[in-house]
């Protein structure tokens, strides 16, 4: 891999901090147990898959094959502590077209400002986080999905 999954969750954060309506934004190793300041957006790795088409890729050159990485990472943006559902919901979706937007501006190299991502694709859901004591934060979660070699 030409990028390692650390500097891939710093520079996904690095690009959503620059989203001014995010309180806070935490890459892997500045994860905190409480949501402090919402809505707040955290970043980590959650798993990956290597060569999953078997080496059917145009990757290679001369029999030298080049491995592929599809590594997966979780962007939980919690919005509010549960109170009203029609204004958690609201929260929930204004955050989720930010998001959206920012990563849609991704569309030229280097994404997210780090050279070695050669494309990404993301989803979101809606969640409900849950903190100590049962208490519930309405808001999404972004999948993203980095291909890497």
């Amino acid at each position: 891999m030409s990028v390692t999954y650390a500097q891939i969750c710093d520079a996904i954060a690095a690009t959503l901090a620059t989203i001014t309506q995010l309180k806070k934004v935490q890459s892997y190793d500045e994860l905190t147990e409480d949501y402090g300041d919402l809505p707040m957006a955290q970043v980590y790795p959650e798993a990956s898959d290597t060569d999953s088409r078997s080496g059917a890729t145009d990757r290679t050159s001369f029999r030298a094959g080049v491995r592929v990485t599809e590594a997966m990472f979780h962007v939980d943006v919690p919005c509010r502590q549960r109170s009203h559902v029609d204004e958690d919901t609201r929260a929930l979706v204004e955050m989720a077209e930010l998001v959206q937007a920012k990563l849609e501006a991704q569309h030229v190299k280097p994404y997210f400002g780090l050279e070695g991502i050669r494309s990404f694709r993301w989803r979101w859901e809606r969640v409900n986080f849950e903190r100590s004591g049962g208490v519930l934060y309405p808001g999404v979660r972004f999948i993203i999905w980095a291909t890497v070699f």
